[in-house]
């Protein structure tokens, strides 16, 4: 099986589902109520008229609170759907279509991303440790390890601030506060 053909076709099928799922993305709680509260203090830390960029974007829930703080938007989003619900809001100085996996900081435990690998070296997929594979369709997600981002962090010059966790389901977003160099 080729690798990069069997990646293209996973990607693809989990932009599909987002594509199809985003005009009512919003109408589901989710995420998490401590989602807001890191936007908030994300917010605080950046000066007035500051960008913060929004990785993943999604359908551009946090605009409005980022704008009403006085800072400007930036949104980035694996799907052209969630996208042009984002983009609908009128919010956001610029939203780019870019790849999840490229700027992906969800993090799961160690023991799980072995044991996907695992399963996925038994199934003869060509996929690479802390890539996890749900279903036979869509269900691809990439988890690198917080040094990896960490790593890639520091080579696009920026300095982390804060970081957090956000364990409430199970699983758990890594959010990053991060400066971009002093001009």
């Amino acid at each position: 099986m080729d690798r990069t053909e069997w990646l293209r076709q996973r990607r693809e099928e989990v932009r599909a589902q987002y594509d199809a799922d985003a005009s009512g993305y919003d109408d589901d709680p989710y995420p998490t109520t401590r989602h807001g509260a890191f936007v908030d203090r994300l917010v605080a830390t950046c000066p007035v008229d500051g960008v913060v960029l929004d990785a993943p974007c999604g359908t551009g829930q946090y605009f409005a609170r980022i704008r009403a703080a006085g800072r400007r938007v930036v949104g980035i989003d694996q799907s052209s759907g969630m996208l042009d619900q984002a983009r609908a809001k009128g919010l956001a100085d610029d939203l780019q279509q870019i790849g999840l996996q490229e700027l992906t900081f969800e993090e799961i435990d160690d023991s799980e991303i072995d044991a996907a690998f695992r399963e996925n070296q038994d199934r003869g997929l060509p996929a690479v440790r802390g890539e996890v594979i749900e279903g036979d369709v869509a269900g691809y997600h990439y988890y690198p390890g917080r040094d990896q981002v960490l790593e890639w962090v520091a080579a696009e010059g920026l300095t982390v601030v804060d970081d957090a966790t956000d364990p409430e389901d199970g699983w758990s977003y890594w959010h990053l506060l991060m400066r971009t160099p002093a001009r």
